[in-house]
């Protein structure tokens, strides 16, 4: 049976190296959830526990809609490891493709793009209700099974560096990401040029600003960029 989800995010963390307890769990069958709601609420396998549950009374949208919910959350708890947050669908699938192609043997590579691209087709029937309950329960369920799975592989094995990710991912991709510095959420483009301050100008900042210079430096970057589009405009 599922514990609680513990949420454990590592702070700054850039190599891969996760200390303290894994804050998602490998699925079980159909048989093992557990059928109190109070128990576990608003997890990855809460969620799909839930989806059992409407599987039961025949409703296939909102049993897709859990799927997907279930599929798209154990990512974010996988990221959030990490100290990264996706947040939307098309990031999402970005970051799937680099682990798929950096991040799990050749083998697996086809099979977990299959499986995130089931999840979408979950999500659109939940939209939709183009499938019946018999096609989610044959060709749905299964693949958010193994993708849940897959990503507690990735960090059993230890084969995510959330650095090389950021290194390899396109500039307009990763500035959607959002990454975890001294306890706040701040984008790719912020981070990076906090990372690329010297000790002292970091120092400088924090006795100039105290605990708002990173607020101030969002600011200044976002100011910066609208300098930068006029100048543009204007040529």
């Amino acid at each position: 049976m599922f514990s609680y989800l513990i949420r454990q995010s590592a702070r700054q963390c850039s190599t891969g190296t996760i200390f303290g307890k894994l804050p998602f769990m490998k699925f079980m069958r159909m048989g093992d959830f557990l059928t109190k709601k109070e128990e576990i609420t608003d997890t990855p396998p809460s969620l799909y526990n839930w989806r059992k549950g409407l599987k039961i009374e025949r409703d296939s949208m909102l049993a897709s809609e859990n799927l997907w919910l279930s599929g798209s959350r154990q990512l974010n708890v996988f990221l959030d490891i990490y100290g990264l947050h996706c947040p939307d669908e098309e990031l999402m699938t970005d970051i799937v493709l680099y682990l798929a192609d950096n991040c799990v043997d050749e083998k697996a590579k086809r099979t977990l793009k299959f499986t995130w691209t089931s999840l979408l087709l979950a999500q659109d029937n939940a939209r939709d209700g183009d499938f019946n309950l018999r096609y989610v329960k044959n060709f749905l369920i299964r693949p958010n099974e193994y993708f849940c799975d897959s990503l507690i592989k990735i960090y059993e094995s230890n084969r995510f560096d959330r650095q090389t990710m950021l290194n390899k991912l396109p500039r307009d991709i990763k500035d959607k990401l959002e990454i975890k510095y001294e306890g706040k959420w701040i984008k790719c483009n912020v981070f990076e040029y906090i990372n690329g301050l010297s000790e002292d100008e970091r120092n400088g900042l924090i006795a100039k600003h105290g605990d708002k210079w990173i607020e101030f430096v969002i600011e200044e970057l976002k100011q910066s960029k609208k300098v930068e589009e006029r100048r543009q405009n204007d040529l």
